[in-house]
């Protein structure tokens, strides 16, 4: 498997023509002979099933909710979509609950579906578009005058005190992320 990744909307993106010379160009292999079996590609989007259950049909994990992997890959939520669902199935097989108990599968597990969509998607928004806070360290002078760009960033200019809010801000928005990851995974951040 060789990935790399194309514009969404670059018409070459699917065209074995186009792509064989750039995985041959990245991979540095010459005239090696390479075949292509399938090509596929990946948007970034947040998908949640209107329905958890048609009838006799439920659906769990990636069937169910997908998103993008800035806050996993959903497996977590896909094994408690799949605990909650089975025990409720046994206990209606085994005859120790009414069918209406399944019912509930829906109004228990959508939520925490839509939450979690919801969440990964406001964090790949994060990673993703870091840009204007972290684009004030960038110099516009070639590399040798970076040693007074980063002076500058501490003088009692106001550009330096925008500059300074917009990184603060960065900062702000990064740690908001790493402490809802804690808190998915249980985990416990201390600071100091």
């Amino acid at each position: 498997m060789f990935h790399f990744a194309f514009l969404a909307d670059d018409p070459s993106r699917l065209d074995e023509d186009q792509i064989l010379p750039k995985m041959c160009e990245l991979l540095k292999v010459g005239d090696i002979p390479i075949k292509v079996h399938k090509i596929g590609h990946w948007l970034v989007e947040g998908v949640l099933a209107d329905k958890y259950r048609e009838g006799r049909v439920f659906l769990v994990g990636d069937a169910a909710h997908r998103h993008p992997p800035t806050t996993g890959l959903g497996l977590n939520t896909g094994i408690h979509d799949v605990h909650n669902l089975a025990w409720k199935l046994a206990a209606v097989l085994n005859g120790q609950a009414d069918h209406g108990l399944l019912d509930s599968y829906q109004s228990e597990r959508q939520p925490i579906g839509l939450h979690n969509v919801e969440w990964a998607m406001c964090t790949m928004g994060n990673a993703s578009s870091p840009t204007p806070a972290w684009e004030s360290f960038r110099s516009p002078s070639p590399l040798s005058s970076n040693g007074s760009f980063f002076n500058s960033l501490w003088s009692p200019i106001p550009e330096s005190a925008r500059v300074h809010q917009r990184i603060a801000h960065a900062v702000r928005r990064a740690n908001a992320s790493c402490r809802r990851f804690a808190i998915d995974t249980d985990q416990a951040i201390v600071l100091g």
